[in-house]
């Protein structure tokens, strides 16, 4: 049956194209008007190729990237092709949400500050590597073009767009790693997202992590301007294998925000992260047998923090240790799986939380 209809599509298509070229239209238009129209579309024919090898060669950048500094690509997306590097694999994504090209590598193991500093500027790298070849190809093919309408033109100007308008993501992304807090959240998220939990790196994220807390907390409130340093101390408070009642570094952090309340922050994320710290919190003192001021908190949380859903489960799964809670919150996290990212880490974590 299905060969059937793509016999049939086939020959109206066929039909359908002789008919364009062969009979005259309403204003009498020729053989030759009709080839100037294709003509035209073969430009932009040829600009949709271009534009996908150019995306093509863009991601081609980041690999060579991840091989210069032997960084582990498990992935490659482009157009509805997904490649799966381990085991080597090829599927047919559909559309999915990196069809214009992405590429998902991990971050090299590491266990002190010599081997952090090290994958780190390896995904430094990475990141950078993209924008470079695709601008010097870009600049490379478009000298020796003919043409700006001719294949080589169009896929030089492709390359160079795509170049400049990735400074500003993989760009950004590279010059960011630069910054210590941002360095920790990049690898805490690399962490958390993964199929399995490394204890090694998740150790040693963990104490320098609260290394870095301390130093944050002696700075002064900059409601916009400390999303990353926010989200370390989340981190360190949802990643502890116990919660414990913050130390008073953690807690002075905590205070000062509480002061300006969520409307002195300027956006929707930096008010959820806080939310999600203040989540954190709750389950802390309730751990700790402070159980009137859990609920304080959490009530002060649920009317002006706005809880996602995802913080609304995780209290409910902790605090009232409800096996049926406690599911809805695990499926949850296993309803975040992207193409990329599977969260199985922090599935094996979240799990074994609650088992204690």
């Amino acid at each position: 049956m299905k060969k059937n209809i793509l016999i049939f599509v086939g020959v109206a298509a066929a039909a359908g194209g002789l008919a364009f070229l062969l009979l005259p239209g309403n204003n009498g238009e020729g053989l030759w008007a009709r080839i100037q129209w294709l003509s035209t579309l073969h430009i932009i024919w040829q600009a949709v190729l271009a534009f996908a090898l150019a995306i093509l060669l863009h991601e081609g950048g980041h690999l060579l990237g991840a091989l210069g500094t032997r960084t582990k690509v498990t992935r490659l997306c482009w157009g509805p092709f997904i490649v799966y590097f381990a085991p080597l694999s090829l599927k047919w994504g559909g559309w999915n949400p990196f069809f214009f090209g992405a590429i998902h590598s991990e971050i090299a193991p590491y266990r002190d500050e010599e081997s952090f500093s090290a994958a780190i500027r390896a995904q430094r790298i990475v990141f950078a590597a993209g924008p470079i070849i695709s601008l010097i190809a870009g600049l490379a093919v478009l000298r020796q073009a003919e043409g700006i309408l001719e294949f080589a033109g169009l896929f030089g100007l492709a390359s160079i767009a795509i170049g400049i308008g990735t400074l500003l993501t993989d760009g950004t992304s590279a010059m960011l790693l630069g910054s210590r807090n941002y360095a920790l959240y990049f690898a805490w998220n690399a962490l958390v997202s993964a199929n399995e939990l490394d204890m090694n790196k998740r150790n040693w994220l963990l104490a320098d992590s609260k290394r870095h807390i301390q130093q944050f907390a002696g700075q002064s409130v900059q409601p916009g301007k400390e999303l990353y340093d926010l989200n370390v101390l989340y981190y360190v408070l949802a990643m502890q294998d116990v919660p414990s009642k913050p130390d008073l570094a953690i807690q002075s952090i905590i205070d000062k925000r509480l002061k300006f309340g969520a409307d002195a922050f300027p956006t929707k994320i930096y008010r959820d992260t806080l939310a999600m710290i203040l989540t954190e919190q709750v389950l802390s003192l309730h751990s700790s047998g402070q159980t009137e001021e859990a609920a304080s908190l959490s009530e002060q949380l649920k009317q002006q923090w706005e809880l996602d859903d995802l913080s609304s489960l995780k209290l409910e799964a902790f605090i009232q240790s409800s096996a049926p809670r406690a599911d809805d919150y695990l499926n949850r996290i296993r309803a975040m799986r992207t193409t990329f990212h599977s969260y199985g880490a922090l599935l094996e974590f979240e799990r074994s939380r609650l088992q204690r």
